[in-house]
């Protein structure tokens, strides 16, 4: 996406993502072209391939505007003890919940977590001093865990309360030290 200021261009910008918000909602994603895009936004293909180098680009830009509201709550929350993001991750999906559910029906939603991997991973960076060599590992445990959690709330089509999910994981993790990995691993092994 070439980034601009210019208020022609984010507006542009926005009626072809709202065209392939639209298109998404009625077809593959894989099914949808640049042209159903330009018919949808009535915009010229000159006016996208200004913005844009092709329809990845497209919701690979969309997903970044996306994301920003989700990287901006974390930032303000800062201080949060692990279990104080819940309700951040909480919001965010439920906000968003008709959207991201078309990543999940069209088999992008790794294209979520690899972004949200990055920022968590250069966020956490910036924030702790001296982090430890495995640290990262981490972090990309915690998020993984996170994102697989929602992964299949979404793949159940949303069924089960979220914040009671939620809730139920925010006990665990108090707890989890009362747990032992052998207690937690030894039933698979057996």
């Amino acid at each position: 996406m070439n980034k601009t200021n210019n208020p022609t261009a984010l507006r542009s910008q926005k009626e072809l993502t709202d065209a392939l918000i639209v298109l998404m909602r009625q077809y593959p994603y894989s099914e949808i072209s640049v042209k159903q895009i330009l018919l949808e936004s009535h915009l010229s293909r000159k006016t996208f391939y200004r913005n844009f180098d092709n329809k990845d680009d497209l919701l690979d830009a969309y997903l970044d505007t996306l994301l920003s509201e989700y990287r901006e709550q974390v930032i303000a929350n800062h201080d949060y003890v692990f279990t104080g993001l819940f309700p951040v991750i909480s919001g965010f999906i439920l906000n968003n919940r008709d959207v991201l559910s078309l990543f999940w029906d069209n088999n992008l939603e790794y294209l979520i977590l690899k972004k949200l991997n990055k920022f968590i991973k250069q966020y956490h960076n910036e924030i702790v001093l001296n982090p430890s060599r495995y640290e990262d590992y981490i972090v990309m445990l915690n998020n993984g865990a996170i994102w697989n959690v929602i992964n299949e709330w979404m793949l159940r089509k949303m069924a089960d309360p979220l914040d009671e999910i939620l809730e139920s994981l925010g006990k665990y993790l108090k707890h989890i030290d009362t747990y032992s990995l052998e207690h937690l691993f030894v039933p698979y092994f057996q």
